[in-house]
């Protein structure tokens, strides 16, 4: 993820022209999030590996961030 964010300089420069925020989130068993810890391959949590569960973090992510995070979220736009 790091490398990915190191070399996305047209995003950021976007970004600060449309006064926009550039959030990076990583996917629970991708990267370092494993939610389980040790125990996150095995066939019981495996379960939450899905593309259905993956909208359903970033969906909690963008309302957390919106309502919880943004001290004035009247002035940000989400699509």
């Amino acid at each position: 993820m790091m490398m990915f964010f190191s070399n996305t300089g047209f995003m950021f420069e976007l970004a600060k022209q449309w006064g926009a925020l550039v959030i990076f989130a990583e996917h629970r068993f991708y990267g370092q999030s494993l939610p389980f810890g040790s125990e996150s391959f095995t066939n019981k949590n495996l379960g939450l590996l899905s593309v259905e569960q993956a909208m359903a973090d970033y969906a909690a992510l963008l309302t957390w961030f919106k309502y919880v995070r943004l001290p004035d979220p009247s002035g940000a736009h989400f699509s």
